[in-house]
């Protein structure tokens, strides 16, 4: 008796959190990005050569200690 008694509390417990659920969440997907990748590219008019470019086939710039400004 008591174990029949368990899952009927289980099933109980089941239904109420999968109808909180479609109440918050619903059936629909979300995407939201957890962060947004920023980079230094050293361009500007204070860089005496920009970074951009300066390895082939590379989208980001040369690496930040090989940036030197205008006047240095």
């Amino acid at each position: 008796m008591e174990f029949a008694q368990r899952l009927r509390d289980e099933a109980k417990m089941l239904k109420r959190w999968e109808k909180t659920d479609r109440m918050m969440w619903g059936d629909k997907a979300m995407y939201a990005p957890i962060w947004e990748l920023g980079f230094v590219h050293a361009q500007g008019p204070h860089v005496a050569e920009s970074g951009l470019g300066l390895i082939t086939g590379w989208v980001f710039a040369a690496p930040y200690e090989d940036v030197t400004l205008q006047g240095q």
